[in-house]
């Protein structure tokens, strides 16, 4: 069913969400809150068959059921790529999942659960730069900026060709790059889906690489424009 849409609260108007829970009841209602807060909501069963809907991509939120137990590999599939909010009852849980909200719920409850899981983290981690080089300002800095961007926009090419190729061993190291890099000029988002990518394909994870790459590529143009900012004198500490 597709609600009404558009209330005030999580700003997640033109937003796709994907709710895999198998109970009929459950899933209604949390279909009919989603929707009210802006979601349009695909609604699929908590086994592998939704794997190839978290591969094919262009999901803003996955809602899982943390109670069945194929919830932890569904998450796995999600990675960094895809934020989570874990369905969990009595003192369950579901490691990795941006949220978890316990059942029964409320709308209420489901939009603050909603909030913590869109929370964006800065492109540039400034107080670890701070820590790593002093402050943003740092001519050592600027020049490890110059080479960090033309080496990234070169790997997010060749992971993107990895990728279509079916080559996880070079998505791997590919990742593990970009990671290193992004670590070193306080990239956090960066580096943390880099390491999420770089463990699925480890796993051979062949269909979360794209969902997660598509994450990896728009958080990475965040961090390449705060970047260019800084190099061109539009930022400082």
């Amino acid at each position: 069913m597709h609600g009404e849409s558009g209330t005030e609260g999580t700003g997640a108007e033109g937003r796709r969400a994907l709710l895999a829970v198998d109970d009929p009841a459950l899933s209604l209602f949390l279909e009919t809150l989603l929707e009210r807060e802006g979601f349009a909501v695909t609604a699929a069963r908590c086994d592998g068959s939704t794997l190839p809907l978290i591969a094919a991509g262009g999901f803003t939120l996955a809602v899982i059921d943390a109670t069945q137990a194929a919830a932890e590999g569904l998450q796995a599939a999600c990675g960094a790529a895809l934020p989570v909010l874990a369905l969990c009852a009595g003192a369950g849980s579901l490691p990795g999942a941006a949220a978890e909200l316990r059942l029964p719920t409320d709308a209420v409850g489901l939009r603050a659960a909603i909030l913590r899981c869109l929370a964006e983290p800065p492109a540039i981690d400034t107080d670890l730069v701070t820590t790593l080089w002093g402050g943003v300002d740092n001519p050592v800095y600027h020049r490890i900026v110059r080479v960090f961007l033309e080496d990234l926009r070169q790997r997010l090419a060749n992971l993107e060709a990895a990728i279509k190729a079916g080559a996880q061993d070079a998505v791997e190291r590919e990742a593990h790059s970009i990671k290193g890099a992004a670590a070193t000029v306080g990239a956090a988002a960066i580096a943390t889906i880099a390491a999420a990518l770089e463990t699925a394909a480890e796993r051979g994870e062949a269909r979360a690489l794209s969902v997660m790459f598509a994450r990896l590529r728009q958080v990475s143009a965040a961090g390449i424009a705060w970047l260019e900012s800084l190099l061109a004198g539009d930022v400082s500490s």
